[in-house]
């Protein structure tokens, strides 16, 4: 598997921010608007280091829920 790096907060805009925010105040559009924005990079970075669509999917998924359980 490839090293994907990391984003800082710094790389966080407003918008994006206060997207998080309504997030953790548990508000589901928020969440969801959020999830929108970034579901395809997730997905195609997980398809990159892995190579697999299946898994890339599941790991793109898990991604997404292991953001929200925290």
């Amino acid at each position: 598997m490839k090293d994907a790096g990391a984003l800082g907060w710094v790389t966080v805009g407003d918008h994006e921010a206060a997207l998080i925010q309504r997030c953790v105040e548990g508000e589901p559009t928020a969440c969801a608007e959020l999830v929108a924005g970034h579901e395809r990079m997730v997905y195609q970075l997980a398809l990159h280091l892995l190579g697999d669509r299946d898994d890339a999917l599941d790991l793109s998924q898990e991604v997404f829920l292991s953001v929200f359980r925290t």
